[in-house]
């Protein structure tokens, strides 16, 4: 199994998918480099802001890595 540099959590900007085509050059940018992208699903519609933190930080907790961690966050 290939060692990974870490975990780098991608959220799209609002409306957006991280799965979308705007992220893909930053996905394989991020892979080359030996970090596992994690492609934060987030559920836009009829949802608070605080409604989407609390989501985002029980799936970061679920699938964060125990070594380093990355969020970037277009939104």
């Amino acid at each position: 199994m290939k060692k990974t540099k870490g975990k780098f959590f991608i959220l799209p900007g609002f409306g957006q998918k991280a799965s979308g085509k705007e992220y893909s050059w930053l996905t394989s940018l991020l892979k080359s480099r030996g970090l596992d992208v994690i492609k934060v699903p987030i559920k836009w519609k009829r949802q608070t802001n605080t409604k989407i933190s609390k989501d985002f930080i029980k799936f970061y907790n679920k699938h964060k890595s125990s070594s380093k961690n990355y969020i970037l966050g277009f939104s």
